[in-house]
């Protein structure tokens, strides 16, 4: 086990590159026409902050916010994963409490992707629904209030007219309409054990489901297990991405069990590794 706070490992699994998953560049193609003004106004650190996640992170979602640090190490990695290893399908990131992982993927991941392509579909799930109803707030505030976000990706929240369609669970920015139409949110927060309706989505992010209610018994393990494999998953288009994000509780724990599944050699115990599939990456701080 590697020492420090931010230090870890992440793993990844290849499932190779004939999915159906589309990073965010290959899908902002399908909708260019639509959006090619407003890119092509874009100039300096705006240009940059639409085409590299990491410089997003810092240039829009830390601006003005007082608990913004640098990006670490291991935050830097996962923020080139996510965008620059798109054929990565199954990302696993584990890390302690503190690590800014959470932040990274539920909400700079979510807004970034959203603001370059709208007709991606997003589903998190959380442990506890006020837990996903307050990331749907802070969402909130990112797509209404950021300046920098507005600036460089438009006013996505939907008129008041349209906003039977903006929840605190269910939120579909503005975007075009396919041929065949859409029904499926552009964000859909469901918790731990809840019904979940029916829908597809195109990248699937499960954060911090790992509790000390679900961790430590036999019974309790098995149901979370349930829940995912068999309700969430199904979920996924064909080719779609799941990124599951937590902080070890038990050596028997969900984590360790999802990367058996991705064939992940897990480490036994419960450590403060940052980790993602058979491609092994060791970030010290």
């Amino acid at each position: 086990m590697t020492g420090g706070l931010r230090a870890g490992r992440f793993w990844i699994r290849n499932k190779g590159m004939n999915g159906s998953y589309q990073d965010p560049g290959s899908a902002l193609d399908r909708i260019f026409e639509q959006i090619a003004d407003q890119i092509e106004g874009l100039k300096g650190d705006d240009r940059a902050a639409f085409d590299d996640f990491e410089f997003y992170t810092r240039y829009v979602m830390g601006y003005g916010n007082p608990d913004f640090a640098e990006n670490s190490r291991v935050i830097k990695q996962i923020c080139y994963t996510l965008q620059y290893e798109p054929q990565y399908q199954d990302v696993l990131i584990i890390c302690p409490r503190g690590s800014a992982k959470s932040k990274t993927v539920t909400t700079n991941w979510t807004t970034w992707c959203i603001g370059r392509n709208p007709l991606v579909r997003f589903l998190l799930t959380v442990s506890k629904q006020d837990l996903g109803e307050a990331f749907g707030r802070e969402f909130d505030q990112v797509l209404k209030f950021n300046e920098r976000y507005r600036r460089i990706f438009g006013d996505l929240v939907p008129p008041l007219a349209e906003q039977e369609k903006w929840t605190t669970t269910d939120k579909i920015v503005r975007r075009p309409t396919p041929p065949g139409g859409m029904k499926d949110p552009t964000l859909g927060i469901v918790s731990v054990g809840s019904n979940v309706p029916s829908r597809r989505s195109d990248q699937m992010i499960l954060d911090d489901i790992v509790t000390e209610q679900n961790a430590y018994t036999k019974e309790q393990r098995a149901k979370l297990e349930d829940f995912v494999f068999r309700t969430l998953f199904p979920i996924l288009v064909p080719g779609g991405r799941r990124i599951v994000v937590g902080t070890r509780w038990d050596p028997r724990d969900f984590y360790a069990k999802y990367a058996e599944r991705i064939g992940v050699d897990f480490p036994a115990v419960p450590s403060i590794n940052l980790t993602v599939g058979p491609k092994e990456i060791e970030v010290h701080e």
